[in-house]
């Protein structure tokens, strides 16, 4: 009798150890399954970024005066409110982001008259940037603009040298945020990008 009570025991241990290392391996999954999707909605709003860039170069390469932009003049895409609600229901102050982006401008560029200023260009629903009936495409863009710091004319709403930056922001699901870096020249066809890069 004791030698069936041990083995009952023994099996119930057994059920014991199994049944953790089975939730374990559960819990395991169902994580690796969330770093995927994240990673997942990072690149997808990384690409976001990149596309609202993209969207609006033809417009900015048929502007014949970069300094038309650089002192005031906005895209034909623009969001009613600057206030915008995500894909996630949060609000972003894309005034607060302007901020963020002058504020490290001139962290920098310290270059006094000659710092970049930042303007919100262009802003909406990646879908209605894209002309596509409106719907939640998860993803809601920005463009900013500014004069690069080597024009060194001391007029940031001056283009002097037929050269600009253009900064692209995107905002998806769960609070992503991912931003693109562009410098973009004068070309004889229109425009072309020097330089590329994605945060």
């Amino acid at each position: 009798m004791k030698a069936e009570g041990a083995a009952l025991v023994m099996a119930l241990l057994v059920i014991v150890c199994l049944s953790g290392l089975g939730l374990g391996l559960i819990v395991a999954s169902s994580t690796e399954r969330q770093i995927a999707g994240n990673a997942r909605a990072a690149a997808a709003v990384e690409l976001a970024a990149g596309a609202a860039i993209e969207g609006v170069l033809s417009e900015v390469a048929a502007v014949p005066d970069f300094g038309a932009l650089l002192s005031g003049a906005t895209s034909s895409f623009r969001d009613t409110t600057r206030q915008p609600v995500t894909s996630s229901r949060a609000i972003v102050d894309l005034d607060q982001v302007t901020s963020e982006l002058q504020s490290d401008a001139s962290a920098a560029f310290p270059l006094g008259v000659n710092t970049p200023a930042w303007r919100l260009f262009a802003w909406g629903p990646l879908t209605e940037l894209a002309g596509l009936a409106p719907r939640d495409s998860g993803a809601y863009v920005a463009v900013w603009l500014a004069d690069d710091p080597a024009d060194g004319d001391g007029l940031p709403s001056v283009d002097a040298n037929g050269t600009i930056m253009l900064h692209g922001e995107a905002f998806g699901y769960g609070g992503t945020r991912r931003g693109v870096d562009a410098m973009i020249a004068r070309a004889p066809a229109g425009v072309r990008v020097l330089s590329w890069r994605s945060h």
